[in-house]
């Protein structure tokens, strides 16, 4: 089915819950300086952010950040900004503020998507939303098949992520039955990889031509 064009009953949004670059990739300190460790962070955003702008398929981008970097870099995408809450550490909290802010901006879908996935392209979000469609909750896992990368779901569920939690994908399976909701678990080798670990860098490495660095710039999003 195509996402081309806009429908009332179908106003996705992206959520991209962010931290300030100069403290993200935290347990990457072994294996880069912290210089180093801050430009990724902020190239991995990038390549998050251009997906969602460039996929055509959604009718906006919030970014979810404690940092005034992480907003500037959104801003030049054209992406809205939700600053955390002063004290607010749970990323599970973070995200949800954020859904609650797209319900009131008129969005009746989310899709939230992490901002370290290096291999993330924009047909990659159009599929994941082509799936939500005909679902309630789309969940797409990690590489060992614990954690949550990407989750979209049908904003007037009474839904509460469970972000930051080593076995998220099972939780939110959890949550999705307590809510009556329908649930997908769609496997996605592109969405898959997060580079939190050196063991992630590797991988990263060994990542097809083309998969990275990511674009220096990309379409404003919608």
């Amino acid at each position: 089915m195509s996402l081309s064009g806009p429908r009332d009953d179908f106003r996705p949004w992206a959520v991209v819950p962010a931290k300030r670059f100069g403290r993200a990739k935290s347990r990457l300190g072994g294996a880069l300086a912290s210089d180093e460790r801050r430009e990724l962070a902020r190239a991995l955003c990038n390549r998050v952010l251009c997906a969602c702008a460039d996929s055509g398929a959604l009718h906006g981008t919030l970014l979810a950040t404690d940092g005034a970097d992480a907003a500037a870099l959104a801003v030049q995408r054209r992406a809205a900004v939700l600053r955390d809450r002063p004290g607010e550490s749970s990323l599970a909290r973070i995200v949800d503020a954020a859904l609650t802010e797209l319900r009131a901006r008129g969005a009746t879908h989310a899709l939230v998507v992490m901002a370290d996935l290096p291999c993330a392209r924009a047909r990659d979000l159009r599929e994941l939303l082509a799936v939500l469609r005909n679902a309630d909750v789309v969940l797409v896992p990690d590489a060992q098949r614990r954690g949550t990368n990407a989750l979209g779901l049908r904003l007037d569920l009474p839904f509460l992520t469970a972000f930051g939690r080593a076995d998220s994908l099972q939780a939110h399976l959890r949550e999705a039955a307590r809510c009556g909701a329908r649930a997908r678990v769609l496997h996605q080798p592109r969405l898959a990889l997060d580079i939190d670990t050196p063991g992630d860098l590797s991988a990263l490495r060994s990542a097809p031509a083309g998969a990275w660095p990511p674009p220096a710039r990309c379409a404003p999003a919608r």
